[in-house]
């Protein structure tokens, strides 16, 4: 039997009356020989499937191996050839500049850049085309060194690397966006690769794909007029807002409980939470600015407003409702709405290009309370981009 010294590939043996071809590799495995068997694929003529064979036609039964076309291999660049598309920027060179690469057919494009330590300033963006070049638009370059996802990147931060998947561009470009300060030659390299990432399997989103905010919706008194009515915050999604806004949790601190008003269940005074479909045209109240909790994202499009004069629109029934008397005042907030993914539900959807929200209000029974509560509340949401 045909035999290889430990360490080799496979050997070819002459192919029998099947069309089938194989051999062993010979292994050492602590001190002892092992005889492992080694397969090759071939084509009903008998050649091994590789680059060269012909494509499957599709019509084929059973395994079907689809070459890698010899186009899409990696670029000899990946060994230091010729492959690789590079641009040097200094304080000398105006922005924008363009550091283009040909990605047809390639999953992948790596992206690197040297900064030397004397430069201070300076702004990269990648982007991608579909159309040959003509129109380019922002992408999301993966960071090698943590896995951030980012559309744009300050040359102050120092030399780094990046994948950007690229299956269906024509072009990715490392574009100079805010022209270098600071002295030395910044370089740019762009390297196409047949292969892609590899798949992130996540039970959350995608790094880059989602900003998440916060606000604070101070606390706010209350009124103890017989049937008031109190909004203690508007969050509301306009319809000039392309994408989708996840409401995920909502918190509520209590100061002080109410007192008095109605002892009737059926006439009781209430605190609960509903969608709005619309804002008043006058509002008033205060606007709140929702804090990202990644200090470099951009400011949400998401509307805020503490205790508004203006009662907005609202829709549906109420999805959390609580007698205002039996509160409880503490210290710390307690959630009232949190959104379990464990559990299969759906987060609290506000749809890209509707305009839509949710509202907090106090309705009061046909009795007048004689102690106004007091109410904050904190409210989380994500921006999917």
């Amino acid at each position: 039997m045909p035999q290889l010294a430990a360490g080799t590939d496979y050997v070819q043996l002459p192919a029998d009356s099947s069309g089938k071809k194989s051999g062993f590799l010979l292994a050492t495995v602590s001190g002892g020989q092992l005889y492992l068997p080694a397969s090759v694929l071939v084509d009903a003529a008998g050649n091994t499937l590789d680059s060269a064979a012909a494509a499957p036609a599709g019509t084929e039964r059973g395994l079907v191996v689809r070459p890698i076309p010899s186009g899409t291999q990696a670029v000899s660049a990946a060994q230091g050839g010729t492959g690789a598309y590079t641009a040097s920027w200094t304080s000398g060179t105006g922005a924008p500049a363009n550091l283009d690469a040909a990605v047809s057919g390639y999953a992948s494009a790596l992206v690197e850049l040297n900064v030397p330590g004397t430069v201070t300033d300076g702004v990269v963006s990648f982007l991608g085309s579909a159309d040959g070049g003509t129109n380019f638009y922002a992408v999301d370059a993966v960071r090698l060194a943590g896995s951030a996802a980012e559309q744009a990147y300050s040359v102050a931060g120092g030399s780094q690397m990046w994948q950007v998947p690229s299956e269906g561009f024509t072009h990715v470009r490392v574009q100079l966006s805010t022209a270098i300060a600071g002295s030395g030659t910044v370089g740019a390299r762009v390297v196409p690769f047949a292969l892609g990432a590899e798949p992130q399997v996540s039970a959350v989103p995608a790094p880059g794909r989602v900003a998440t905010y916060v606000v604070a919706f101070t606390q706010g008194t209350g009124v103890t007029t017989a049937s008031g009515t109190q909004y203690f915050f508007t969050l509301f999604h306009p319809s000039t807002l392309r994408r989708d806004v996840q409401v995920v949790r909502i918190e509520l601190s209590v100061k002080t409980v109410a007192a008095g008003g109605s002892a009737s269940t059926s006439d009781a005074d209430i605190l609960e939470l509903l969608f709005i479909s619309a804002e008043n045209a006058t509002p008033g109240g205060t606007t709140l600015t929702p804090q990202p909790t990644n200090r470099a994202r951009a400011a949400s499009g998401v509307a805020c407003r503490k205790k508004p004069t203006g009662a907005p629109t609202t829709t549906g029934s109420a999805f959390w409702r609580n007698d205002l008397t039996t509160l409880t005042a503490g210290p710390q907030p307690v959630p009232v709405y949190n959104y379990d993914r464990t559990a299969g539900e759906e987060p609290i959807v506000l749809r890209a290009s509707q305009a839509e929200g949710i509202c907090a209000r106090q309705v009061n029974g046909s009795v007048a309370l004689t102690t106004a509560p007091v109410f904050g509340f904190t409210v989380w949401f994500k921006e999917l981009f």
